[in-house]
């Protein structure tokens, strides 16, 4: 699990999300902005699931998958919106499906 200090706030999160790169995908979106050290917001909507431990869930398991990427050395403020199309996905194809949506948000500086 990401630390408070690594994850963004209302405010920072309002300002990041209009000015970062967006990566649109079938099951995720991705907004990225390349700096110095990881910071990252996860956002499950109720479209997603109706019940919230279920959201809760889901982004508890996508800061802990962020947490083992910023350990292998990968940086930047992240922003994850989840779609609701993600519910067809196992796991362990989802943790494949955001580390490689991630790492390719990365590249594309």
């Amino acid at each position: 699990m990401l630390s408070k200090q690594q994850r963004l706030d209302r405010k920072q999160f309002t300002a990041f999300f209009k000015i970062g790169r967006r990566k649109h995908g079938e099951y995720l979106t991705i907004i990225f902005l390349p700096s110095q050290t990881l910071k990252a917001a996860v956002v499950v909507g109720k479209k997603v699931f109706n019940k919230a431990h279920d959201r809760n869930g889901l982004r508890r398991r996508i800061y802990a998958w962020l947490f083992d990427l910023s350990l292998k050395g990968i940086t930047g403020t992240v922003v994850v919106i989840v779609k609701s199309t993600v519910k067809a996905l196992t796991k362990a194809q989802t943790k494949a499906l955001l580390i490689a949506e991630i790492e390719a948000a990365t590249v594309i500086r």
